[in-house]
């Protein structure tokens, strides 16, 4: 098996030199999100928002029945009062790895997608993966009204996410941190 931490450190670079403020198309971020999902059953849900912006949520599932979901967003708040390039993805001489959306939340979303790449095949897991999260939460608005793989999926187990910390939940069909 290859080494998590190797992977997560990959994929949350490559996440934070995407520009996914929430002010712009996520298309970019959710193409390559969607490019790692090797083995997940992974379903798009696209919209334009108010600003005739394109924008997609994804919900990705691998397995039979429920099991674990992992949620976070695509979007970031906007880039005021950086002094150098938000979307460098620099890793200090601490290994601490800066970006716009560093901590809220492409690392987090880095670490769900390679947590659940990870579990044993045997174990369904799946990934809600929202957009506009820091404006309108539309993203989670359309999964819980929209999605056939939440819809189908009877029950899971959500651990999310959010400015105030970690927080987890027991839904059916509807699995998210935050209120809609």
């Amino acid at each position: 098996m290859p080494d998590p931490n190797t992977g997560l450190s990959s994929l949350a670079r490559e996440l934070l030199s995407l520009d996914s403020r929430s002010s712009v198309s996520n298309l970019p971020i959710a193409d390559h999100i969607e490019s790692v999902l090797t083995g997940f059953a992974v379903e798009r849900l696209d919209y334009t928002d108010a600003a005739g912006v394109a924008k997609r949520a994804l919900v990705a599932h691998r397995g039979n029945g429920s099991g674990l979901a992992l949620s976070g967003q695509m979007d970031t708040v906007p880039d005021i009062e950086w002094q150098e390039d938000p979307w460098s993805a620099r890793l200090t001489d601490d290994g601490v790895l800066q970006g716009l959306g560093s901590i809220d939340v492409k690392g987090s979303v880095s670490a769900a997608i390679v947590a659940a790449r990870s579990l044993p095949s045997r174990l369904p897991d799946t990934l809600l993966i929202r957009t506009d999260e820091e404006t309108t939460k539309q993203g989670a608005r359309l999964i819980v009204q929209s999605s056939q793989l939440v819809q189908n999926t009877s029950r899971v187990r959500s651990w999310g996410w959010s400015r105030q910390g970690s927080s987890r939940c027991v839904a059916t069909a509807q699995t998210l941190h935050s209120p809609v």
